[in-house]
């Protein structure tokens, strides 16, 4: 009787341990010509390698899980042959690996399909297409799913839906994976939270929008609902936010590390020093670099660089928008950038072009302002007139002595049809108001302002009277 009395104390013991330690992670998989198929996921019994094979062919985006599974053991089975007849249990395959494993489980059992998902987001377990819950759960509802295919872009996907279907249903700890499409909310029986299913010193997963961040539970405070979690940001700075149990989901130690250690390298990429040269962009023009001073408090460094004048110019900019240079590098850039400096830097006596006037034309430097950063040119109106204009250095550009000879001489003909003589014959073109067309009118030159660039003219008007006007050298023309 007391035997009895103690194996029924032991029975609901070991019932009571069981309920508090069940695995609501696991999950049975598909099988294909009787093998698993294990996709992303790891087996939940113990193996041992068979062989790698190359997994070429299928596709789970564009197939069905039936002709996924299928085209996986297809795959093993044709290397199992080459390998003379090798024997296997099932595959595991994973999404960036260029060959798939087949395996060989060290015991034979019903628990041989169950896998462990390892994906939990939020505290909701997370089921693909390939597998269903072990567990006993109830069906609460049916989401639509807003995937994200590219790479890396997955996880967006889980949180996206976990966050949109909490507006609506509170009490669902679980998703299955229908399709691509949709997915179905669900609860499993007997699983109770408390605490949050967190104790101090577990690391934990949180989304701040659509970015995941990882870190370690320093605090619980149950009547609250919330846990301080210590992280780092993006610039490696310790951090410790309170943060809703149901907003976080557990991570294990070794995704926890990895995960650090993917942040530490990001976050190297953008710690420097004195004296480095880096790179940053303003708009879409590429500038480049030395550090001279840091500011860890502000997260930002002053960076000397040469501005589009080539003078020494002092800017601030954010750790995170700056990217290093080797040394190599910065010199093959600013060789360039010199260069480019160099077409816009100028002395006097130095032949180049500009536009006035909507018209190009050719001079000579004959002062420089470099506080100003603009130029004193003397070149030739269209009377072949001394002239002088201030242009900005990046309004001017250089020619050669052939060029400028070549445009000089070329205007210097051009304004021989604005030079007149006393008692020439010329053909005035007499403008009118409102818009009406011009009258051309032979008359004679009488005298000559060359000033002004005018001449008085003589000519006989309708009334058959001699008159005379004094009009611009533009406005005449020479008899030919």
């Amino acid at each position: 009787m007391k035997i009895n009395l103690l194996l029924i104390i032991l029975l609901i013991f070991s019932n009571q341990v069981f309920s508090q330690d069940k695995d609501y992670s696991l999950a049975n998989v598909q099988s294909s010509s009787g093998k698993f198929v294990f996709y992303n996921k790891e087996p939940f019994d113990a193996y041992t390698k068979a062989f790698y094979f190359p997994n070429e062919g299928a596709d789970s985006e564009i197939m069905s899980p039936k002709d996924f599974n299928a085209s996986c053991i297809k795959n093993a089975m044709k290397e199992s042959g080459l390998q003379g007849g090798e024997p296997f249990d099932a595959v595991i395959v994973t999404d960036g690996e260029p060959r798939a494993k087949a395996i060989k489980f060290k015991e034979v059992s019903t628990k041989n399909s169950l896998a462990k998902i390892g994906t939990i987001y939020l505290g909701v377990y997370i089921f693909d297409r390939t597998c269903m819950p072990v567990s006993e759960y109830d069906y609460i509802a049916t989401m639509n799913v807003r995937w994200h295919k590219k790479d890396g872009q997955q996880e967006k996907a889980f949180l996206e839906i976990i966050e949109r279907s909490k507006k609506k249903y509170t009490n669902f700890d679980g998703l299955i994976f229908k399709d691509e499409k949709s997915a179905d909310l669900i609860k499993f029986r007997g699983l109770e939270k408390s605490g949050g299913g967190f104790r101090v010193g577990d690391f934990a997963i949180f989304a701040s929008g659509s970015t995941p961040m990882y870190g370690e539970i320093v605090r619980l405070d149950n009547t609250k609902g919330d846990a301080g979690f210590k992280y780092y940001d993006e610039y490696g700075d310790e951090k410790i936010k309170n943060i809703v149990y149901t907003k976080l989901t557990a991570l294990s130690k070794e995704k926890y590390d990895e995960f650090i250690a993917k942040q530490n390298t990001e976050t190297a990429k953008h710690k420097f020093t004195n004296g480095e040269k880096v790179s940053w962009t303003e708009g879409k023009n590429p500038l480049y670099g030395e550090v001279v001073n840091l500011n860890t408090k502000s997260h930002d460094a002053t960076i000397k660089s040469l501005n589009k004048f080539g003078e020494d110019k002092n800017t601030t900019i954010d750790f995170l928008k700056m990217d290093k240079l080797d040394d190599s590098r910065f010199e093959e850039l600013r060789k360039k950038e010199l260069e480019e400096i160099k077409k816009h830097q100028f002395e006097t006596g130095q032949k180049v072009s500009f536009v006035k006037d909507k018209k190009s034309k050719c001079g000579e430097v004959v002062n420089i302002n470099n506080k100003n950063h603009t130029a004193t040119i003397k070149y030739l109106g269209v009377f072949a007139e001394d002239k002088t204009s201030e242009e900005a250095y990046f309004d001017v550009e250089k020619i050669s002595d052939e060029k400028f000879e070549e445009e000089t001489n070329k205007q210097k003909k051009e304004a021989l049809q604005y030079k007149f003589d006393v008692g020439e014959k010329v053909v005035w073109k007499k403008g009118s108001l409102l818009g009406m067309k011009s009258e051309a009118i032979n008359a004679e030159v009488v005298s000559l302002n060359e000033l002004d660039h005018k001449a008085t003219v003589k000519y006989i008007n309708k009334d058959n009277l001699e008159k005379q006007e004094t009009v611009s050298y533009l406005d005449l023309s020479k008899v030919k």
